[in-house]
C-alpha cells in the first residue's frame, strides 16, 4: 500500500514550496553532514545514494518506505540513522505530513547543528501549516535570534509579520514589516 509514517519514529515537515528545497537535496544528498561525523556522509553509501537520488527525483513516497527498511535495520544513536530520520521528516514535510515531520526536525537539532536555521524554518513552516500560528512565529523569532546573518532571516520576519497581520496586531506586523 502506499506509505505511511511509521507511529514509533514521528517526525513531519510541511510541504509549502519554499527556499528548502535546495538544502533538502544537498542535505539527502550528503553534502551536509553533522560536524561530529563529516566522513560518515550516508551519501557515500549505495543506500545513501538509492535515497538521494528518489529525493532528488521527488519521490519522496519511495524514498520514506526504502528510509523505513533502512532505519529498522539501523543502530540507534548512529550517525546513519541520524541522517535517515532527518531524511524522513523531509520526505514526510513534502508529503504533507507536518505533524510527522515536526517531530523530526525537533529531534535533529542536536544532531545537526549547522542545520540549526534550517530546522527552526522547516519547524515553523509545519507550525503554520498545522495551524499553531504563534508557535510558528516563535520559531521564526528563534531563528531570527540565533542566526541573526540568516539568509533567511527576511522571510522569517516576513511571515511573523503576516502571522501578527492575520490575528489583527497591526502594529507588530507593521513593525516587522519595516524591518524587511
Amino acid at each position: 500500500g502506499p506509505w505511511r509514517p511509521s507511529p514509533t519514529h514521528g517526525l513531519s515537515i510541511s510541504p509549502h514550496g519554499s527556499l528548502i528545497l535546495p538544502l533538502a537535496l544537498a542535505l539527502v544528498l550528503g553534502s551536509i553532514t553533522p560536524r561530529s561525523v563529516a566522513s560518515a556522509a550516508v551519501g557515500e553509501t549505495p543506500a545513501g545514494d538509492e535515497i538521494a537520488e528518489k529525493i532528488a527525483a521527488r519521490d519522496f513516497r519511495s524514498a520514506g518506505t526504502r528510509l523505513d527498511s533502512l532505519l529498522s535495520v539501523t543502530p540507534s544513536g548512529s550517525p546513519e540513522r541520524e541522517r535517515y530520520l532527518l531524511q524522513r521528516a523531509v520526505c514526510w514535510k513534502n508529503l504533507g505530513l507536518e505533524g510527522e515531520a515536526l517531530s523530526g526536525m525537533e529531534a535533529a537539532q542536536g544532531s545537526f547543528p549547522e542545520l540549526q536555521e534550517y530546522l527552526l524554518f522547516w519547524e515553523a513552516e509545519c507550525l503554520e501549516a498545522l495551524e499553531r500560528p504563534d508557535a510558528a512565529s516563535e520559531r521564526y523569532g528563534l531563528l531570527i535570534q540565533r542566526a541573526p546573518a540568516s539568509t533567511m532571516r527576511d522571510e522569517a520576519r516576513l511571515r511573523m509579520a503576516r502571522i501578527a497581520e492575520k490575528a489583527g496586531r497591526h502594529e507588530e506586523a507593521a513593525k516587522l514589516f519595516d524591518r524587511i
